[in-house]
């Protein structure tokens, strides 16, 4: 019996240019299987099988979404590590924000609101509680910290 995953690898490289051609010849072995029952009853042969479909349903086997509750639970109580510099925490608050389902006003306010609540520096929360609520955006706020986060590095001896 003929190995169909070769077979489909062949076909798709007769069409170089498209996505889907680029796709399926560059995954591994097992992620081209686990695509395969992924699209089944449908072959991968199939010309109505779009990039698109075969990447939604790869992510959704492989990262499966989060429930809102439980990405907002997580993003509620994150605490800023030990050691671990304001521009570390702020990527760790904006990919934990991915997840939470945030209206528009909520994916403004929610991360500025985190961010505020795990600064343990007292110049750094001094400079944010001086502004108004409406003139404290999120990344005016990581823009003050990190200049009062560097003033510190500069002023260190060398």
């Amino acid at each position: 019996m003929p190995d169909e995953s070769n077979a489909v690898r062949n076909k798709w490289s007769d069409r170089p240019e498209s996505e889907e051609s680029r796709l399926l010849s560059n995954l591994p072995t097992e992620t081209y299987q686990l695509a395969k029952d992924l699209v089944a009853p449908t072959s991968l042969r199939e010309e109505s099988l779009t990039y698109d479909t075969i990447v939604k349903r790869l992510q959704k086997q492989l990262k499966p979404q989060k429930f809102a509750l439980v990405a907002r639970y997580e993003f509620d109580n994150r605490a800023r590590n030990a050691g671990e510099t304001l521009s570390q925490s702020v990527a760790v608050l904006k990919h934990l924000a991915t997840e939470c389902m945030f209206n528009e006003a909520m994916r403004l306010e929610r991360p500025r609101d985190r961010l505020v609540s795990v600064i343990r520096d007292k110049e750094m929360m001094s400079e944010l509680l001086k502004l108004k609520l409406e003139e404290l955006a999120f990344d005016i706020a990581v823009a003050k910290c990190i200049a009062i986060e560097q003033s510190y590095k500069d002023g260190e001896p060398k």
